[in-house]
């Protein structure tokens, strides 16, 4: 490890010995490092947190915890899974950038985070703009099929393919027809019926019952993915819309994936379209140019699903195999063959893994094996790939930045003890 990865680390050490401390004088301990008890069912990553689900549904994070985003009772960074402060069981789950939230198998929405400073903008809708450290009952008697969360807001789907959103609202991301935050969930206009729905930072898109894609909020960057700039509807001079607008292109979509700045989607047949900005590479088409709507990605792969993250995109095959394409700087396109400038076509991702969910963050991506076994690449500066006090390659000296260029298994998985560790 470098000099100022060193220094990195050790001032992470001090800030949550303090943490600690303080926290301990409260009253109650966070909850700490728990090794999974039996194989992961769904992974999700956003900013620099992860979190999993368990087949029995208990919820675990790691990462970043400054928000109280990892649900554990604490506000400090984890470098190992801690187990979420419930007895609740979760049937998906979606972490957010300052917040994490997740559904139970009736449907009940619960969220976690988003305590402190500006961040706290009503995305984990308890109907204040106070957040928690550990779950809290969304306020509404809605039940809901699907959840997402974006930067500060979070939307999530009905039994009957209705969308609602609650949180920030600056650029109209929850989809209302105004920029006025909401503590609470509020129904997205239009009257469409969806069956795929994913909140990037500041704008949403979603798939209709009849294949037809929408976004709305920010369109910096093209990410609503109209073909063009649009109107101004918040507070700065960015194009946004406040309403659904539909996405411009003739396919039929089955699902969306929103990111930073650019988004992607799939068709029945696995093919892959993105749009946004594409400094990175990350719409795969094999140039680094911006795209105002959809682009068909390049490579034929067959994509049976897709996430994106910040300047990364990544896919798994129809036969499980992960690929990426995008920013690399950090190690997140996950092949150690691909150059700090990144890929702007898919590549395989190291190891031969066969997956079955994937799911990307900031920097970092991760994913779920057929045995249920979590894996992940990219940085590592909060804790986000898991893997406790390994030490892993400094992608970035001057900052000091931990990553891995291939995937690393998640630490604490002691039910697959056997399983074999991919090829590096």
């Amino acid at each position: 490890m470098s000099y100022h990865g060193v220094i990195e680390r050790c001032r992470t050490a001090r800030l949550a010995l303090v943490a600690a401390i303080l926290l301990a004088a409260c009253g109650e301990d966070p909850l700490g490092p728990e090794p999974f008890r039996e194989p992961l069912a769904d992974i999700t990553a956003n900013g620099h947190t992860t979190c999993a689900l368990t087949v029995s549904g208990k919820a675990y994070c790691w990462g970043r915890g400054d928000n109280g985003q990892l649900g554990n009772g604490g506000a400090r960074d984890e470098f190992a899974p801690v187990p979420v402060r419930t007895s609740l069981r979760f049937a998906s789950i979606s972490a957010g950038y300052y917040h994490t939230c997740a559904l139970t198998d009736l449907g009940e929405a619960w969220c976690w985070g988003a305590n402190r400073r500006q961040e706290g903008s009503g995305q984990i809708g308890n109907g204040s703009r106070v957040g928690g450290e550990e779950p809290e009952r969304v306020r509404t008697s809605l039940r809901f099929s699907q959840i997402t969360a974006g930067q500060v807001h979070t939307c999530a789907l009905t039994q009957e393919g209705e969308a609602y959103c609650w949180g920030g609202n600056w650029y109209g991301q929850l989809g209302d027809g105004t920029t006025t935050d909401r503590t609470r969930p509020v129904a997205v206009g239009g009257g469409l019926r969806f069956v795929h729905l994913s909140a990037g930072t500041v704008f949403t898109c979603g798939a209709t019952v009849q294949g037809a894609g929408y976004c709305w909020g920010s369109n910096y960057h093209y990410r609503l993915g109209t073909g063009e700039q649009g109107e101004h509807c918040g507070p700065s001079d960015f194009a946004c819309s406040s309403v659904p607008l539909a996405i411009a292109s003739g396919q039929s979509f089955v699902g969306v994936t929103a990111g930073e700045a650019h988004a992607c989607a799939w068709t029945t047949g696995g093919m892959a379209y993105c749009w946004g900005s594409n400094l990175g590479g990350q719409i795969g088409r094999g140039d680094t140019v911006e795209a105002a709507a959809p682009a068909e990605v390049t490579g034929g792969h067959g994509f049976a699903a897709l996430e994106v993250g910040t300047g990364i995109s990544c896919g798994l095959n129809l036969a499980g195999a992960p690929y990426c394409w995008g920013s690399n700087r950090l190690g997140q396109v996950g092949n150690s063959g691909a150059t700090d400038d990144g890929s702007s076509v898919p590549l395989s991702v190291g190891g031969g893994l066969r997956m079955r969910t994937l799911a990307a963050g900031m920097f970092h991506v991760c994913g779920v094996t057929e045995t249920g076994i979590a894996y992940c690449w990219g940085s590592n500066r909060r804790g986000e790939l898991g893997v406790g006090d390994a030490q892993l390659e400094i992608c970035d000296p001057t900052n000091g930045h931990p990553c891995s260029r291939t995937p690393v298994r998640v630490e604490g998985q002691d039910f697959a003890a056997a399983a074999t560790a991919p090829q590096q």
